[in-house]
This record gives C-alpha cells, sequence and structure tokens, in this order.
C-alpha cells in the first residue's frame, strides 16, 4: 500500500508519497491541469489511499483523486494544525506531514459529502451571501469613530 499526502493550493498541488514503512517514493509538485492530474494519478503505484486538506477548492480535486485511488480523504484543516506545529510551513512539508499521518493511521478526516450535497451547500452559502450583502446596503453599519 502507498499513502499520498497532497498540500492543494489553487494552481499546483505538492504531492508527498510513502510506501507501507513510510519510506519516501516520491515528492513532485504538480500544476491543477485535469490531464496533468490524470496522468499524475496514473503514474502512481497502486494500490494507494490519498489525503488532501480540506480547502476551498477541494471539490474537483477529490472528485478527480476518486477515479484513481482506493481510498480518499479529506483531512481535517484544524486538527491537523496541531501535528505541524512544530514544523515549518512550507507545500512540500505539509504534504509529508499528510502522507505520514495518513500512512500512521492517524489523520483527523472530514466527511466527503457527495456532490448532491454539495451543490445544496454552495447554493445556501450563496444565498446567505447575497443576504448579508443586502442586509449591508440597507442597514451600514456606523463608524465608531466620530
Amino acid at each position: 500500500m502507498y499513502y499520498v499526502g497532497v498540500d492543494l493550493h489553487k494552481e499546483t498541488s505538492w504531492f508527498y508519497i510513502v510506501d507501507s514503512k513510510g519510506k519516501k517514493v516520491e515528492s513532485k509538485n504538480i500544476i491543477n491541469k485535469p490531464e496533468i492530474l490524470r496522468k499524475h494519478f496514473k503514474q502512481i503505484p497502486k494500490p494507494f489511499l490519498l489525503a488532501v486538506e480540506a480547502t476551498y477548492n477541494w471539490y474537483y480535486f477529490v472528485d478527480l483523486a476518486q477515479e484513481y485511488a482506493q481510498e480518499v480523504f479529506l483531512a481535517n484543516s484544524y486538527e491537523l494544525k496541531a501535528f505541524a506545529k512544530r514544523h515549518k510551513k512550507t507545500d512540500k512539508i505539509d504534504a509529508r506531514l499528510i502522507a505520514h499521518i495518513l500512512q500512521k493511521g492517524f489523520l483527523p478526516v472530514v466527511a466527503i459529502a457527495d456532490q448532491h450535497t454539495r451543490q445544496v451547500r454552495e447554493l445556501l452559502r450563496y444565498r446567505m451571501r447575497l443576504v448579508m450583502d443586502r442586509y449591508a446596503k440597507h442597514y451600514p453599519i456606523k463608524s465608531i469613530v466620530g
């Protein structure tokens, strides 16, 4: 079994892969274009588990990864910080941390909602934003300073 930790960003993602003993297999930065990601997923040794930190743009990445990985996990960002407190923060270090915690079985995860649930959530978030914007236009916050 192989374990893949991914530090996902808007333009690129850092992949860090370890084997069942925790030995590094690969560490690589990949451009977040579907065709490039697909090519990279095909090159990862099988079978593999993959974990990515829950960020604002995880939907498309998880959907794509589920086509190739035995299982995909969404790491709880808040709880993951507890593991990283003594380390410098770089993309490579974050991806390595996720891979090693996954390999050891300690990864704090959140549930991956199905596509329908995600669509409903996005619609509700959008509506909340519209209501907040409309409210702010009609009831502006008055300045505290004279």
